[in-house]
């Protein structure tokens, strides 16, 4: 793989071992970056510890594509999270300010846009209004990472992606995974309303692909990671009835907010790689499926 910004081979720092997006950035960048990507996980360096950002510093140079999936890991204490993912931030601008790598890849989310009743065509200038404290949190990491990234002349991709799913997710947010967990534990699925909203939904493969392509190859800037077309809770439950190999009930429980459907506009990412393709909803989910043990199995 070659940098067209410099037309040398890039040299890559992934932070994030363990982690849905991580685990599944490197083993796309693996084959084709070799020795020259360094996978670094919490165990290693805790970015929310006191001097991370200087031992980060000892692992980045000017050679170096950054590459940020991590996260905190989520806890019963909101706020902590909070804390800790602007931490998280803190410490990578500080990093890009004092070691001025050769591009940083940040990821934001889709959260960033809120949960308006109707979010019909999100683009990257639809205005930001986080609604919940994750998107909240995401937003002034965005702030201080592009504040570091303009201070230091550093070229910063921020992706927003919207929901993510896919083989290795435990983190099971309101969608496929928790729909997948639910019915293969419990033989029942829980849905607000009727299950009509639509969402956009991402293959965590394609996330990979999508960012091998910008992290290197692309132009700076805000992308939303989304296929542009959404679907309904209800086409989901459908689909894994067909896969799961078992019955489920699906019982609806009343909403506790408002409904929310929500739809983007990927002109800007279809602009910058042109030639993308989605893995489609229902390939993506018999793959996630096929990574469960036991599920799929009608015997």
């Amino acid at each position: 793989m070659v940098d067209t910004l410099t037309g040398a081979a890039p040299r890559c720092v992934l932070l994030g071992r363990a982690g849905f997006f991580a685990t599944a950035l490197a083993a796309r960048l693996r084959p084709l970056l070799g020795d020259r990507l360094r996978v670094v996980g919490s165990a290693e360096l805790d970015l929310t510890s006191a001097g991370s950002a200087d031992r980060l510093g000892e692992i980045v140079d000017g050679d170096t594509v950054l590459i940020v999936p991590a996260r905190a890991p989520r806890g019963p204490d909101p706020f902590r999270t909070f804390t800790d993912d602007v931490a998280i931030a803190t410490a990578v601008a500080r990093c890009v300010v004092a070691r001025r790598p050769r591009r940083c890849v940040y990821f934001s989310s889709s959260a960033v846009y809120g949960d308006a009743t109707c979010h019909a065509a999100i683009t990257e200038q639809t205005a930001v209004a986080p609604s919940a404290l994750y998107g909240v949190s995401k937003l002034a990491a965005e702030g201080v990472i592009r504040h570091a990234a303009e201070r230091a002349a550093v070229p910063l991709v921020t992706l927003r992606p919207c929901m993510v799913y896919g083989p290795g997710d435990t983190t099971r947010p309101y969608g496929p995974g928790a729909f997948l967990h639910s019915a293969l534990h419990s033989g029942k699925v829980q849905v607000f309303g009727d299950g009509s909203e639509v969402r956009d939904y991402l293959f965590v493969r394609d996330l990979a692909e999508i960012t091998a392509a910008l992290a290197f190859n692309g132009s700076p800037g805000v992308y939303n990671l989304a296929t542009g077309q959404s679907h309904s809770f209800r086409q989901l439950w459908a689909h894994l009835r067909a896969l799961v190999g078992r019955p489920f009930e699906v019982v609806s429980v009343p909403r506790d907010r408002a409904r929310t459907d929500q739809t983007f506009d990927i002109a800007r990412l279809r602009a910058a790689l042109p030639d993308l393709r989605f893995t489609p909803l229902e390939k993506g989910l018999a793959d996630t499926v096929a990574s469960v043990p036991g599920a799929g199995d009608r015997s």
